[in-house]
């Protein structure tokens, strides 16, 4: 969020968008805009998200706006350990604002899934299967995830192999 007073309707807005978008995704629990606004810009945001609300990831952002020209600097933060996974800068005319957001969203959501595909392999390799089903439903899984899982219909389909 922007510092600047006459600039945060503008920067909740994109928080907003960016939540709205993110929370379309089923296996991404994501917390109301109004409660990331209360603790926003506070070193115990993070413990918060992690330990009260056991929140796995925080995407925290600044936005900045000069004339018709927009900054958005976005991170992506592992709550547990407070490291940063994905860090980006858009330098955007307003005009290109909405798809910037949607790229914004793509981005986190594939990186997620990336970590998402991470610990379920883990937790494959942890429970070896004989089941040639459960083995087809996991190669599927990955498939899809190699295939374009950013896209929602491919997300679907690879959290449904997962689950299947």
């Amino acid at each position: 969020m922007s510092n600047d007073p006459e600039q945060q309707f503008f920067a909740e807005g994109m928080s907003e968008d960016i939540t709205t978008e993110l929370s379309r995704f089923s296996d991404i629990q994501v917390v109301s805009s109004h409660s990331a606004c209360q603790l926003k810009d506070t070193s115990a945001a993070t413990e918060y998200f992690s330990e009260k609300r056991h929140m796995n990831y925080l995407v925290e952002g600044k936005v900045r706006r000069s004339n018709d020209r927009v900054r958005i600097n976005v991170q992506l933060i592992d709550a547990s350990t407070s490291h940063t996974i994905w860090a980006e800068k858009y330098d955007r005319s307003l005009q290109q604002v909405f798809q910037t957001q949607d790229e914004i969203v793509e981005t986190i959501v594939s990186t997620l899934s990336g970590q998402i595909q991470k610990v379920e392999m883990v937790r494959a390799k942890n429970r070896a299967t004989t089941n040639l089903r459960a083995y087809d439903h996991l190669l599927r899984s990955l498939s899809a995830h190699k295939n374009g899982y950013t896209s929602k219909n491919n997300f679907k389909i690879a959290r449904q192999e997962f689950i299947d």
